[in-house]
């Protein structure tokens, strides 16, 4: 009995020993977000770096080591840290990866499950694992600096936030146009309201859907298109219809006939301008600073046939008595057309007054500093003359 009772202890001693010898190594891991918080227009495309912290706290080396993201926390690792090849016992492996999501998230926290495998020997490998949770948080970008705006969300600001480049472009591309030169922009009330509905425009098609970077983009590109194109028709306006002392009586015929501008030169006007006194039919230009011009005279072209030539110089007499005032636009086009076409020749009848003396140029603009009327009589702009 003596001896069995030996045997059976000593095969407890025995069975007590192996299973200390079989306990697993002491492993701690630590995986730490190397920012407070993620800060993105989207969540989907955000790149989360992390900080991996394993410690080997046993006898045991480890080999082996490996990074796995569970895939319900709806993350993947695109980096994966360096582990190396053999981690000694009583040591710490400290790397980088990085994380990304691999479905839609909203902004906010959300908790993603890690385990870190490894290896280690005891007369047979063994693989064990560790596994630790850790918090990645989404934020808006400037969601911090929104909350001292009014409503304090960071919803209402980025709402707002297209509003300032379309309002810098707008205004920078506008004073080039009025030829105030390149200035740098400021807040002015002048260009508040196009930039505003500029900004809540391009947020509403793009911004849902679209990095904040390329809204912003849009909404400079937008805030500058706009007067860009008011730039361009304007250009196109004076190119068009605009009075210069080079034009010739027929182009300065077409100009003050077919211009849409209100003036068409039935008013002779006399006014001080420039500290000088000036006499002229009244037009306008397409920005809307007056000119003075000649009235101009328009005489049949003769066929040989006697009822054609009385019946266009009847015509003409009606066309041309009708630029006292009363011509309609169809009346002034086909003035013009007797004289593109051919049938009517168009010259000087008289020319702008200056100090009371004759001016020889066609029109007067740029001198009219100042411009103030004291007479104005009703003339026809034409006058017929056989």
């Amino acid at each position: 009995m003596r001896l069995r009772a030996v045997v059976v202890f000593l095969s407890l001693l025995a069975a007590m020993a192996a299973g200390a010898e079989l306990k697993a190594p002491s492993v701690n891991v630590q995986a730490v977000l190397r920012r407070p918080a993620i800060e993105a227009d989207d969540p989907a495309t955000a790149k989360i770096p992390m900080t991996l912290v394993v410690t080997n706290a046993s006898e045991r080396p480890l080999t082996h080591l490996s990074l796995a993201v569970d895939p319900a926390s709806g993350f993947t690792a695109i980096v994966k840290p360096s582990f190396p090849t053999t981690l000694a016992p009583f040591s710490t492996f400290v790397g980088s990866f990085e994380l990304a999501p691999r479905q839609k998230f909203e902004f906010g926290k959300h908790n993603v499950v890690l385990t870190v495998q490894y290896q280690w020997d005891d007369a047979t490998t063994y693989t064990s694992a560790q596994s630790v949770t850790t918090v990645v948080e989404f934020r808006r970008l400037l969601e911090d600096e929104a909350k001292a705006l009014p409503g304090g969300t960071p919803a209402l600001f980025f709402l707002l936030l297209p509003l300032i480049p379309a309002l810098f472009a707008y205004q920078i591309v506008d004073r080039l146009r009025r030829g105030e030169g390149l200035q740098f922009p400021v807040f002015e009330s002048d260009y508040l309201f196009p930039a505003c509905c500029i900004g809540l425009l391009v947020n509403y098609v793009i911004g849902t859907r679209y990095l904040r970077a390329l809204v912003l983009i849009v909404a400079a590109a937008v805030g500058a298109v706009w007067p860009a194109l008011r730039w361009a028709w304007e250009s196109y306006q004076r190119r068009r219809w605009g009075f210069r002392k080079s034009d010739d009586p027929q182009t300065y015929l077409r100009k003050a006939l077919l211009s849409p501008r209100r003036h068409h030169g039935a008013s002779w006007v006399t006014a001080k301008a420039g500290g000088e006194i000036w006499s002229g039919a009244l037009l306008e230009q397409p920005d809307g600073h007056p000119v003075l011009g000649m009235r101009l005279q328009v005489s049949p072209v003769q066929s040989g046939n006697a009822n054609e030539d009385k019946s266009r110089a009847d015509r003409l007499t009606v066309l041309a008595d009708a630029t006292a005032g009363t011509a309609t636009r169809k009346q002034r086009s086909d003035l013009y057309t007797e004289v593109e076409q051919g049938r009517a020749t168009v010259k000087a009848h008289e020319v702008v007054i200056r100090n009371g003396g004759q001016h020889a140029e066609i029109i007067v603009a740029e001198e009219l500093v100042g411009f103030e009327r004291q007479k104005v009589e009703r003339k026809k702009f034409v006058e017929f003359v056989q």
